[in-house]
C-alpha cells in the first residue's frame, strides 16, 4: 500500500476505527489487536477506538503466529472463555458489518465444537468464529501453514453462515482495492 492501510480514512473515521466499532455495535466485548512492536501509530488509534492494543516484543512473522500470541492474552484476560467463542477478523476488512458480526453470534451455541464462517453468494470469507476449544489448537498448526489448515483439519466443525454483506470477501490490500472500496456506495 505504501502508507499504513489500517490507519486510511474511511467513513468519518480510519480503517482500524470503523472495524472496531461495528464489532463493538455488534457486542463483541473484548477486540484484541496484534500490532508489530514499531506501530505507534497504530497502537495510539486502536487505544482511541477502545480495543485492546497487543504488542509482542518479536514481531510475529505471520498471522498463525499473530492470532497465537493473540489467543494466550485472550485466554488469560477473559472471564469464562471456555463458554465463549473467539472471532477471527484481518483488520484489512474494513466493510465487514455489525450485521454479519451479529449473524454469526446467533448461529453460536456454547459447548459445541463448531467453525463459522459467514458466506456472501457461496463464497466462504471473514470473521469467523471459532468455539473456544479451538484457541488451544492455534499451536499445533505445522510451521509452514497457516490457519486455513485448522479449518480444513476440522470440517466436520463448519457451518457456513449466509450473509448479505458483500464485505465479508471484500479486503485491503492495494491502493487499487482501497479506491474501490471508497467508489462503493456506503
Amino acid at each position: 500500500m505504501g502508507q499504513p492501510k489500517l490507519l486510511l480514512p474511511w467513513r468519518g473515521t480510519t480503517v482500524i476505527a470503523h472495524l472496531v466499532g461495528e464489532l463493538q455495535a455488534a457486542g463483541v466485548l473484548q477486540i484484541f489487536v496484534v500490532l508489530r512492536s514499531s506501530d505507534a501509530a497504530l497502537h495510539a488509534a486502536v487505544v482511541a477506538a477502545k480495543a485492546i492494543p497487543l504488542q509482542p516484543t518479536t514481531d510475529p512473522p505471520d498471522m498463525r503466529s499473530s492470532v497465537e500470541f493473540g489467543l494466550s492474552i485472550a485466554a488469560t484476560a477473559v472471564e469464562n472463555l471456555a463458554s465463549r467463542g473467539w472471532l477471527l477478523i484481518p483488520a484489512d476488512h474494513p466493510i465487514v458489518s455489525r450485521t454479519t458480526v451479529t449473524a454469526l453470534q446467533a448461529s453460536f451455541r456454547p459447548g459445541i465444537r463448531q467453525i463459522l464462517i459467514p458466506t456472501y453468494a457461496g463464497q466462504r470469507g471473514h470473521p469467523t468464529l471459532f468455539s473456544s476449544d479451538f484457541a488451544a489448537e492455534v499451536a499445533s498448526i505445522p510451521a509452514d501453514c497457516g490457519l486455513n489448515w485448522l479449518v480444513r483439519q476440522n470440517a466436520a466443525a463448519i457451518q457456513e453462515v449466509p450473509v448479505a454483506d458483500s464485505g465479508v470477501i471484500v479486503d485491503l490490500d492495494t491502493p487499487e482495492d482501497y479506491q474501490a472500496l471508497l467508489n462503493r456506495i456506503p
